[in-house]
Formats: structure tokens, C-alpha cells, sequence
């Protein structure tokens, strides 16, 4: 197949967005053609992006929803493909995403996730599935880590789903209905999970000059 990979992360190279692609990459193997996009870099879509058989989006949540620069890509992708609808449209890939955020729960990701299912939709791609990953800061930590580890195995069973689900397009046809959303999070007690999110953020305050009360200032209720 040739398989276009969306890293939807202003971070990039170093995000939890791209250790997804590298994983389902990896799940895939090789007997495919890969491209990246980076829309951070490449802000317009091209033509090319869509003659192709599956397009991958890995994102970070941001406010419920798509980064800027992804939006704006996704935005020009519709703009492209307003001529690519019905019975002689010729740009019809499948697509999967996968979402991962901060929180604790993976379900979070569900309302950015339903934005990709309504753009494709309003497209005419084939929507081939959906993923939510909780705890998403634990995937760059846990890059070298085996897959059959306890604390990452929930989140390497659903990347093997998305990657089976990936894999089927290349024989299946999409059915009626898509698939529901699929969701995970790393085995990791969620009050040690916060513990450490709590340390995070006042770690970065005092690599920022700031002590730890400034953290819960309230500038606009008290002026």
C-alpha cells in the first residue's frame, strides 16, 4: 500500500504523536510505501497527499480538539478535495487516526476523534477507525520498552488493533458502519499518575523562575 503518516504534533520528531506512527509502522512492516507529513512544516495539502491507499494521523489533544496547524491542514485537505465527491470522485483513500493526551482516561479523546469521522464525511474518505490513548506523556518514556510490559500492554494491544485495522485495508471493503472508537490507557495507578503530573508541573515552574504558589494564581479573579 502506499501509506501517508499525519504527525499532528508541533513537537514533532520528539512527540508521543510520532512514536504511534513509528509503532504502527513497525506493526506494518515495510512491504509498504511511507511518506510523513508533518503539518507544522507543510501547512497546505497537496494532491498527492490523497492518491494514496491510507492516510495515518497520530495527534495530541488540544482543548478537546485538533492543534492549529493540524486544523489548518485538514481545512485546505477539504478545500482540495471539494471536487473529489460522489460516484467519479478519484481521491478516495481510507483513513485511521490515533489521538493521545495528557489525561488520565483515553475516552477524552473521543470529541477530537468524531472531528476527523465528520471530515471524512464531508470528504467522501473512508473512515476506517478510531483510538484514544490516556496517559499519552508515558509513550516517549516507554518507546524502548517490550510490548508485553505490564504497564504497556493495554496501550500495545489497541496500536495492534489500529494496525490490523490499517493492515485491512488493503483487502476489505469498509463496512456500512465504522467502527466505534477504541480507547486505552497505560497500567499505571492513577494516583501515582497524578502525583507525578503534580511534580511535572512544579518542576517546569522552578526551570521557569517561579515558585510553587504561582502555579495556582488567579490573576484574572484577583484583579
Amino acid at each position: 500500500m502506499n501509506i501517508v503518516m499525519v504527525n499532528g504534533s508541533p513537537r514533532r520528531g520528539k512527540a508521543n504523536s510520532r512514536v504511534i506512527l513509528d509503532e504502527i509502522r513497525k506493526r506494518l512492516g515495510e512491504g509498504h510505501a511511507y511518506r510523513m507529513i508533518e503539518p507544522m512544516v507543510t501547512t497546505t495539502a497537496t494532491k498527492a497527499d490523497f492518491e494514496v491507499d491510507l492516510i495515518i494521523i497520530a495527534f495530541p489533544l488540544y482543548i478537546d480538539c485538533l492543534h492549529s496547524q493540524l486544523l489548518r491542514w485538514l481545512i485546505s485537505a477539504e478545500q482540495l478535495l471539494a471536487g473529489e465527491r460522489g460516484k467519479t470522485a478519484t481521491l478516495r483513500p481510507a483513513m485511521i487516526a490515533i489521538a493521545n493526551n495528557g489525561f488520565y482516561e483515553g475516552v477524552q479523546n473521543r470529541g477530537a476523534l468524531d472531528i476527523l469521522v465528520n471530515f471524512c464525511a464531508r470528504t467522501g474518505i473512508e473512515w476506517r477507525g478510531g483510538a484514544g490513548i490516556g496517559s499519552g506523556e508515558m509513550m516517549l518514556h516507554l518507546r524502548d520498552a517490550p510490548d508485553t510490559m505490564f504497564i504497556k500492554l493495554p496501550v500495545s494491544r489497541l496500536l495492534d488493533d489500529m494496525a490490523s485495522l490499517a493492515a485491512a485495508v488493503e483487502s476489505e471493503t469498509p463496512a456500512r458502519e465504522p467502527p466505534p472508537h477504541r480507547f486505552a490507557t497505560h497500567n499505571f495507578p492513577w494516583l501515582v499518575y497524578k502525583f507525578m503530573g503534580h511534580a511535572g508541573w512544579k518542576k517546569q515552574g522552578r526551570d521557569n523562575g517561579l515558585k510553587a504558589r504561582a502555579l495556582f494564581a488567579q490573576p484574572f479573579e484577583e484583579g
